[in-house]
Parts: structure tokens; C-alpha cells; sequence
């Protein structure tokens, strides 16, 4: 169910019925058909290591490598040696001749995940790779040509790249294309054949029954927001996929409300603010406040977050409101829109 210019273009790849990625699939093929520098933006989940994947598919470079690599995990002291390589006793512990990504991906192409957390000396030297085509080994006396086409990711914004993240050289030089991966709370129509595609391949490897979602189900789907984005909708579906395993074909409103009432809570654990008491209470003050914020106001949605009905969440602000807890949540609920 691949969004009619993702077919007419052959990027298969990218599942969507949304036309707000139309923008997306036209430079992603204008960038396959070029050796420029790619900067891909957006939150996390959004895709942006799948729509680098295509790029390499449709470009000249297919048949050679594609080379992945999370630049935040990689450790601080070894990046430049993962990035370029090492001769043998260039540092402890460098027992052998080692080749880095450059070398992996020759030919090929690179895609260097959240540029923005590489340290700047090394920033540095990934420059001199993009104007020279050379990489020098850690250890070497000479460098090495590299023919390697790069992509980049990042979910920060380009605001923060150009505020210091990253040498003003280097983001001048990787910023020639910019591609915005669009996050999916502004894609709901992409939520069907997303949930399809997945639910497919669930069953297809045999992990499941299910086919398809009520209509009900659908509905709370495309209210919420996907703080996690695409990765989260998968997760969501693999989820019931595993839970509910062959008992049955469709995915009901009660599936998805449960999913979310444990989203809500995994969210009050892990969000919690720093200083917040562990009263459940105020645990309870703070997830509601938070909820009608990220629902900007709308409090059906908001009692969805919190997997609650709205007249639950009418009750215990009303509650809060007798018991003088008003503040910031009786200001928000006054601007909620049913």
C-alpha cells in the first residue's frame, strides 16, 4: 500500500499513503541519482536509516556495501580508529592491521547515524574525507583514498547543528541536501498500511494470526500521538502479535486501550520529573497535566493517553479542583476543546 509516488519512483521501501511524504520520496530520488552528501533529519523512529537504505538501493553504488553506524555509541577513544582504522601497535592494545568503516563501506556507502554527537576534532577529520576522498589510518604515515558516498542522520534539530553541534564547515558541507523525516502524529493516514504491512509480517513468519484492526482500534491509533514514532507502532503490533498469538484474526479497541493504559504508565515511571514525591497522588496530578499538554488541550485525546474514558478524566480534574490542586491544570482545562 506504498504511496503512489513512492511506487512511480520504484521506493517500494517507504510505506505510506501519506501525501506529506511525497516531498520525501522526490529528494530521496533526486539524492539516489548523485554522489552528494545526504543530511537526514528527524525524531526518532521516523525511518530515516530505512530511507538512507533506499537511497543506496536506487543509486549507482547498490551492488556495494552499505555500512550503518550509531556515531553516539560509539566509544569516545576508539571513534577515530572505527572511523579510519589502525596499523598494527599505533595504540594499546592495537594487537593487528585493522580497516574502519571508510575502508568497509568503499564503493559504497556510509551512513554516519547522529552525526551531531561526533567529537569535533574527529569532525575534523570526517571533513577532510568529504573535500579529499582520503582517510588517514591511525598510526599511518600516508592516507588512503576512500571512494565513499555519505549519509548522515540526526534527530536534532538543524538549529542545533548550526548553533555548535557541529564545525560550521562540516554542516555547510553535509547540509547541501537535507531530507525531514515528517514524524508520524502528522502522517495518520499512514497508520493503516503501516499497521497492515506489519501485521503481515508477523504472520507471515509465523508468529501470528492476526490480519487486520477494527475500526474502533484504528480510531484511538490515529488520535495518538507516537511519541516513539514508527518504531513504536511496530512495537505495538509485534506486541499483540505475541500476546495474542493464534487466538484470533482482528485487533480489537480493547487491545489497543490496554497497550496504552501501559504506555501511560511506563511513560510516568520513566518521564517522572526529577523531585516529584513517589505519591501516587501527585504521580496522578503529573500524568494528567501532562497528558492534556501533549494533546494541546483536547481532552478526549488526553483520557486516550491516559487510557482512561473522558468522563473519568472530567471526574478527577474536577476533583483536583475541590481538593485546590488548580495551578497550571486548572488553566490548561480551561482552553481543552472536547
Amino acid at each position: 500500500m506504498a504511496y503512489h509516488a513512492a511506487i512511480e519512483h520504484g521506493f517500494e521501501q517507504i510505506i505510506s499513503n501519506s501525501r506529506v511524504m511525497d516531498s520525501v520520496v522526490r529528494r530521496a530520488l533526486a539524492a539516489s541519482r548523485n554522489n552528494t552528501p545526504v543530511l537526514i533529519t528527524g525524531e526518532t523512529g521516523t525511518g530515516k536509516e530505512l530511507l538512507a537504505r533506499a537511497i543506496h538501493t536506487h543509486s549507482r553504488r547498490h551492488a556495494r556495501p552499505f555500512v550503518a553506524v550509531n556515531c553516539a555509541a560509539l566509544p569516545r577513544e576508539l571513534i577515530e580508529s572505527e572511523l579510519f582504522g589502525h596499523l598494527k601497535g599505533a595504540f594499546t592494545g592495537a594487537h593487528a592491521d585493522c580497516r574502519g568503516l571508510f575502508s568497509a563501506a568503499h564503493q559504497g556507502t556510509l551512513m554516519l547515524d547522529e552525526i551531531g554527537e561526533l567529537a569535533i576534532e574527529v569532525q575534523a577529520k570526517l571533513l577532510r574525507v568529504l573535500q579529499n576522498s582520503e582517510i588517514r589510518p591511525v598510526g599511518a604515515l600516508q592516507g588512503q583514498i576512500v571512494d565513499v558516498r555519505v549519509i548522515a542522520a540526526t534527530n536534532r534539530s538543524i538549529q542545533e547543528l548550526r548553533n555548535g553541534l557541529l564545525r560550521p564547515d562540516l554542516f555547510f558541507r553535509m547540509s547541501v541536501l537535507v531530507i525531514e523525516m515528517p514524524p508520524l502524529r502528522t502522517r495518520p493516514d499512514d497508520i493503516p498500511c503501516l499497521i497492515e504491512f506489519f501485521l503481515d509480517r508477523y504472520r507471515n513468519c509465523g508468529e501470528s494470526n492476526l490480519r487486520s484492526i477494527e475500526k474502533e482500534a484504528l480510531d484511538l491509533l490515529t488520535q495518538y500521538s507516537f511519541p516513539g514514532n514508527i518504531r513504536e507502532l511496530e512495537n505495538l503490533v509485534h506486541s499483540l502479535a505475541a500476546t495474542l498469538c493464534r487466538e484470533r484474526e482482528t485487533i480489537k479497541a480493547d487491545d489497543v486501550k490496554h497497550w496504552m493504559r501501559y504506555q501511560g504508565l511506563r511513560r510516568v515511571v520513566f518521564e517522572e520529573p526529577g523531585g516529584l514525591p513517589l505519591n501516587l497522588k501527585q504521580l496522578e496530578i503529573w500524568a494528567i497535566r501532562a497528558a492534556i499538554q501533549r494533546s494541546n488541550g483536547n481532552k478526549s485525546r488526553a483520557a486516550v493517553l491516559l487510557g482512561i474514558s473522558r468522563d473519568s478524566l472530567y471526574r478527577k480534574i474536577q476533583e483536583m479542583e475541590r481538593n485546590g490542586k488548580k495551578s497550571k491544570i486548572v488553566r490548561i482545562s480551561d482552553r481543552c476543546r472536547i
